[in-house]
């Protein structure tokens, strides 16, 4: 589902590039982790994500475990972002979604006040 290219050890900071290309996100973080995340998710994990009527799971919650399918090199690449990184990286990955489904997932179903 995922693919992460890990940053070299040098500690040079690069702009984020950002880019969807046949419904996958390729992105290049702060930190030079080359990430690519395919939209096409397994069905099982989507129900997952959004859970049940009963369920009003936010963003983040959605979101990590949407991320578990991406991988532990995702993982990586995640946990050295700061928490702005993070949250572009979430909301850019929701509206792609939306954009490439056509249903609402994340902030745009609803599920959070924010």
């Amino acid at each position: 589902m995922a693919a992460t290219k890990a940053a070299s050890k040098t500690p040079a900071r690069t702009a984020p590039t950002f880019a969807v290309i046949d419904d996958v996100i390729h992105y290049t973080s702060k930190a030079g982790d080359e990430i690519t995340i395919d939209l096409d998710i397994p069905a099982d994990a989507l129900k997952k994500a959004m859970g049940d009527k009963d369920e009003d799971r936010d963003e983040d919650e959605q979101f990590d475990l949407i991320a578990d399918i991406f991988g532990p090199d995702f993982q990586a690449a995640y946990d050295r972002m700061g928490a702005l990184e993070r949250r572009r990286l979430l909301r850019s990955f929701f509206v792609e979604f939306h954009k490439a489904a056509s249903m609402p997932l994340g902030e745009s179903s609803g599920s959070s006040d924010s």
